[in-house]
This record gives C-alpha cells, sequence and structure tokens, in this order.
C-alpha cells in the first residue's frame, strides 16, 4: 500500500457526477457521467475514499455520510472523491435507486479497470478494494492513509479532523487540554 510521503499515482477515470441525481433519467445515464483526473483539482486537498462495492449497506451508509460533510470539506479546501471496483453504471443506478445517495456532491470513481486501487496497493486478494481512506495534499503527497477489512463505517468527522491538523501541521502545538479533551493523551517531553 502507498504510504505517507508516496505520491499519489496519477489516474484518469470515469465518474458519475455530484450532485442531485433524485430526477436523473434513469434511460440515459451517460448524461452523469464525466472523466476525472488526478490533475484536476490542482491547488486543493484530496479525500480518496475506497470501498469494496456499492452493493454493500455500509458503503451507501458512508457515502451518505461523507456527502452530508462534505460542505466542511470544501470550506477546507478538500475534494472528496469516492473510488470503488463497480463499472459507472452500477455507481450510478446506485445512485438513482438509493434515495439517500441521491444528493451525493462528490464524484464516484468506477476503478472498474483496477488501476487506481493496484497502483494505491488497496486491493484484496478478491480484487476488491479494502475500505480505505487517503488524504493527499496540494503537492500530491499523501499525507494520511487508514485501511481495513472491517465492515466499520468511517465517520466523516475523524476525516474532517485529520484534515485539519494536517492543515495546521507546524503553525502550532497542540494543549495538553486539547489532546485530552479530543481523546487522545499526547506525551510530553
Amino acid at each position: 500500500m502507498r504510504s505517507i510521503g508516496d505520491h499519489f499515482p496519477a489516474y484518469t477515470a470515469t465518474a458519475v457526477t455530484g450532485g442531485d441525481l433524485s430526477t436523473a433519467d434513469v434511460e440515459k445515464p451517460w448524461n452523469y457521467f464525466t472523466t476525472v483526473s488526478s490533475n484536476d483539482h490542482n491547488g486543493l486537498w484530496r479525500i480518496l475514499l475506497f470501498w469494496p462495492e456499492d452493493a454493500n449497506g455500509i458503503s451507501g451508509l458512508e457515502l451518505e455520510a461523507f456527502g452530508r460533510a462534505n460542505d466542511s470539506f470544501v470550506q477546507r479546501g478538500a475534494q472528496v472523491l469516492g473510488v470503488s471496483v463497480d463499472t459507472k453504471y452500477t455507481h450510478f443506478y446506485a445512485r438513482v435507486r438509493d434515495k439517500n445517495l441521491h444528493a451525493v456532491p462528490f464524484p464516484l470513481l468506477s476503478d472498474h479497470n483496477r488501476c487506481i486501487g493496484a497502483a494505491a496497493g488497496v486491493l484484496n486478494s478478491s480484487g476488491r478494494a479494502e475500505r480505505a481512506t487517503f488524504i493527499i495534499d496540494p503537492q500530491n503527497r499523501i499525507r494520511y492513509v487508514s485501511a481495513s477489512s472491517a465492515p466499520a463505517v468511517r465517520r466523516p468527522a475523524a476525516v474532517l479532523d485529520m484534515l485539519a491538523d494536517l492543515q495546521a501541521e507546524g503553525q502550532y502545538a497542540p494543549r495538553r487540554a486539547d489532546a485530552v479533551s479530543n481523546g487522545y493523551l499526547l506525551a510530553t517531553a
């Protein structure tokens, strides 16, 4: 798996556009496809969320939660991108069929050829992505990565906290009271 400090691999993929799909024309899914590349978000932090497949109920819960939190990511200068090995059609119909996913505001990339997942090192032995989160800085360096095969829901608030800490890195030293109140106990010299 790619690690902290590595450059995230370049990618180009077809994605389902972010935004309201509640009135999408299911007979013309191609109207909701776009191409997304690693060069599209220059100057922004990127949050790449990998998950095994759309049919997994946990994935829908995560997409809904990150969709609701998207404005907070945007305010921090970050673009959220969802990635799985599902086809662009699977992404489209998953969003159209589940009313809780109609308004997901960020693109869902199809990694059907498994190029992004393989380059990132998140594919498991069945060829599906593990549940992985990458925070990538504007210079395309991985600043945070986590992965799990456990069927646990990722929390947008935790990713936002990590993003804020990474963006503030070097600008302040957390006070002991802040560290303890956030559930962390930092070692002191």
